[in-house]
Formats: structure tokens, sequence, C-alpha cells
């Protein structure tokens, strides 16, 4: 049975399954530290495992992942099983590297027991809401007329054209006057930290009655705003909704996707669409596929068919499973992001070519060892075959020839370069990638061009760039795997564990203070 509080970066890539006892203490959006502790705004893709029923502290969690379809999904998340929130979990899987920390993955088999403190609502329900009759209310038109920056005010008002899913933006438009609206930059909770629109059930469409409160804002100088408006209550459309559904021989061309998504009408239905591919974005071996398609490779419109899957809803074998002016039925979401007419994420082909089913490719595996890692040549040599498995993690050396970015405040990765000289033409791009260890970047003066490293991740090719790609990570640094640089008593500064993760006393063992790993 493994420890909790024992997991470290050193258990990594454990190939055995082992059991894990713990509580279940909620979920992570993204990041470690963007830690919910409550059923409302939860994520369905992890769990935050810890040894108290109430942790609220993540550096005290070890993450659970749950795989997209997985048994194990259905089963535990607290969007769909918000009683789970609480409860004892003991679970079966593998310690891995999951948010760049000691995190159990490929989860077989679990049990639940004991009482949960989550419910139906999340968030210890209704009584922790806020009382919204405190707050005037006003029509969007007299919102607009007052334009205080100061004051939230409740607003009732119709739901416009919605331009992000995943965030919740929309036009607001006025109950009395359908020229009138203000554009909300985004749905909260009740407790103003979280996105919530894809946990609300029912959905939110076009032409819902939805109230919120919030505060104006000018955007850029032009645009009227309410930033991060909190939610209070929607309620459906009850006129005639336009049934958009089709079948795979009536399949809809660009030119009809465009009318459908300009009228607005029965947006919230997949649907069959046919095209030509046109141009090609980034096909992730292992993964989704992101490009476009047309009725005639000569037309101006197009349609993005953004992160899909291949046939029959599989992930895509490599970058080569498509090719330009290939005919495909796609079937999803339709709806306008921004500007961009697109197929939504979570669409799959239907066919290819003619083709419905998925053929399993015989693929190479090319993992190697930090001894046999890859030059850049052989790396985007092992890129351009498609015969290669690029769904295996390898390790690729080489020189840092310029860095791109890195970030040591928000998602604590970095973004560079690297040639087999450090003035070579010939470079690969390491994506958003940790440090040594797979710990967070802590400061920017950690890696420099002329370093020689060895990357731990997977091979790609995003449009025309070679990348290693994102959540890979430093295997050694000129020559030094664990990272120490140098020992020093430091007295001040931020302290880190070995997991990233900030601390606010260092005892026993090594740490990073001001970017510089440190012993006690």
């Amino acid at each position: 049975m493994a420890d909790i509080q024992a997991m470290d970066v050193n258990n990594l890539a454990t190939e055995e399954l082992v059991w894990v006892k713990a509580y279940i203490s909620g979920s992570a959006d993204n990041k470690l530290s963007a830690f919910i502790t409550t059923t409302t705004g939860a994520v369905a893709s992890n769990l935050m495992l810890s040894d108290a029923q109430s942790e609220t502290d993540y550096t005290k969690c070890v993450p659970a992942q749950l795989a997209s379809k997985s048994a194990a999904r259905t089963a535990l998340n607290l969007i769909d099983n918000p009683t789970n929130l609480g409860k004892t979990l003991l679970v079966s899987g593998k310690i891995q590297k999951y948010f760049g920390v000691a995190g159990i993955k490929e989860i077989t088999e679990w049990e639940l027991s004991g009482e949960g403190t989550g419910g139906d609502e999340g968030g210890g329900g209704e009584d922790d809401k806020p009382d919204f009759s405190k707050y005037e209310e006003l029509s969007v038109s007299a919102f607009l007329e007052k334009k205080d920056t100061q004051t939230k005010f409740k607003l009732t008002g119709i739901v416009g054209q919605i331009k992000n899913t995943t965030y919740g933006n929309f036009n607001l438009i006025d109950l009395d006057n359908e020229d009138v609206y203000v554009y909300v930059y985004g749905l909260v909770d009740y407790k103003g930290t979280k996105k919530i629109w894809g946990t609300l059930d029912p959905k939110i469409e076009e032409k819902d009655t939805i109230t919120i409160v919030g505060s104006y804002t000018l955007y850029n100088e032009t645009t009227d705003e309410i930033v991060d408006a909190i939610y209070v209550e929607h309620k459906k459309y009850t006129g005639d909704k336009v049934d958009i559904k089709n079948t795979p021989e009536t399949a809809y061309t660009m030119a009809k996707v465009k009318e459908l998504v300009d009228a607005g009408e029965g947006l919230g239905d997949e649907v069959y669409v046919k095209g030509i591919i046109s141009e090609l974005g980034t096909i992730t071996a292992g993964g989704t596929g992101t490009y476009f398609i047309k009725d005639n490779l000569s037309d101006e419109f197009s349609v993005q068919v953004y992160k899909g899957n291949y046939l029959e809803n599989h992930p895509f074998d490599t970058a080569e499973d498509l090719k330009v002016g290939d005919e495909v039925i796609v079937y999803g979401l339709i709806t306008l992001y921004n500007t961009t007419y697109e197929v939504n994420s979570g669409n799959y082909i239907y066919s290819l070519n003619g083709e419905t089913k998925y053929q399993p490719k015989d693929l190479v595996d090319i993992s190697n060892t930090p001894e046999t890692a890859y030059t850049v040549s052989e790396a985007i040599s092992k890129i351009e075959d498609a015969q290669n498995d690029l769904t295996k993690e390898v390790y690729t050396k080489g020189v840092i020839t310029s860095i791109k970015s890195i970030d040591v405040s928000k998602y604590e990765r970095a973004q560079y370069y690297i040639g087999e000289t450090q003035d070579a033409e010939q470079t690969i791009q390491v994506y958003n990638g940790y440090y040594l260890n797979g710990v967070a970047f802590t400061a920017d003066d950690q890696i420099k061009p002329g370093d020689e490293v060895i990357v731990f991740g997977k091979l790609t090719k995003f449009k025309d760039t070679y990348e290693i790609d994102q959540n890979n990570y430093i295997y050694s640094l000129n020559g030094t795997t664990d990272g120490i640089s140098r020992i020093e008593v430091v007295k001040s500064g931020v302290i880190y564990d070995l997991a990233g993760r900030r601390v606010e006393k260092a005892t026993k063992g090594i740490y990073i203070i001001n970017g510089r790993k440190v012993v006690f």
C-alpha cells in the first residue's frame, strides 16, 4: 500500500500496479495550485487525493488521472458523482509523473467507502450560496446607461451569440430591445472563482433567458463588457427549436454549415459535415488532430475541424494519417469561435476517402535510453517517418540554441530550441517543458543558450515546426541529472520542494530557493 505523503518524484515511471488508500479531496483545474475542493466547478479528468478528508492544501495531495472514456472516470469523477467528495478511495494504478509531480495513472481497480461530504449541487448546498436579492436589478439598457464600474448589478437578458463554450463568452441581449446587448466575458460560480459554463445542466444555449451578477467594464475603449459574470440561473427557450440533425448521406456542405451557424439555430446538436482537407494543423500521434476543410480546394471559405479524433473515434496513429486533398465526413458540433467557423472539439471522422472502418497500423517502437538519446537530426527523422510510434516518450539530446520563454509565475514551464551545436540551423523546439526531474521552473536563469541537455518527451510536428511536445522535462543538464548546481546556505527567498510545490519552512532535504537547489 503506497503512502500518500511518501510519494515523490523518485517513485515515478513505476510499471507495477500499486494500491493507494486516501480521501477524495477535490480536483485540479489544469494545474495543482488550481485546487477545487467542492463539486461546484469540479474537473472530470482527475481527482486530488489526501490523508485528510477535507484537505484544502494542494501540496498535501496527490493527483490521480481519470483517463478519457475510462470506466474510472465514469464512476469516480466529481461532476457526475458529487457524493464521492470526501469518501475513502482504495485505488490500484501506476505511480507516474502527472502535473509535473508523482501521481497515479492507469487506474484499473477501485473501491469507495465511507460517507462523502459532497451533494447533488456540490459546495455545501444552497445554504452556502449568497443572497442575490441584495443586488439592484437592472435591464441591460439601464446597465449600459449607468456604466458603473464599481457596483455589481443583477441583470436578466437573452443569451445571444455564444462566442466560447469553454469559458462562457456570449452576448447578453436586453429583454425589450434586441439591438441592445453587453458582452459577457466568462461565466463563473457563485464564489466568483471557477468557470462553470460546461458544468451546467441543462446547458445554456442561444435564446435562453439568463440571470447574472456583474459590474461594467469598457474593453479597449470600444466594447461594453462584464468580465467573469456570476451565474444566478437560466431558463430554457421554449420556442420552436430547429432540428438540424442529419445522416452521413445528407452531410452538410461547408456552405450549409456557414448558413446554419449564421442563423444560430439548432447548434446544440451534433451533425455530419463533408469536405475536402485544404490545410493541416496539428495532428498528434496518439491524440487529436486539427485541420481545415472546404467544399472545393479553390474556395476561399473553410471550416476548422478542431481537435478531433480519427475513424471510429480512435486517436490518430501518426501525423501522416491525413493529407491535403483527402475527402472526409466529420461528425460533431458546429459553431463560431471568434471569427472562425469550426467543428468543435470532441468531433471524429466518420469516413475518410469513403472508408469508415479504423485499421490500426503496425508502428515501430522508437523508445530509447539516455545513453542512446537521439540527436536533433535523428529526432526529426523519426518524426518524418510515418511508421514510427510517436506516442512513445523518448530521450533527445542537443545544445540550447535560443530560449523563447521561461514562465515562472503561471505555468512554470519553458520553451526553447536545441540543435546539435549552439549555432545549428536545424533545430527542434522544446515546447512547454519542465526542469530537471520534471519539476517546475522557478527562475529564468536555470537554463541558457549553450547548455547541453537531454530532454525526455514525445516527438511531434506542429505545422512546419518540429517539437518535443508539452509536458516534457530535462533529464540531464550539462551532464548532471540531480539538478543540484551548488550547496549553499540561503537565509531568505520563496521555498519550493522537488515537486515544484511552495512550502513555508524547509526541513531536512533538498529544496529550490531563488532558482537554486539547496540542501538542508
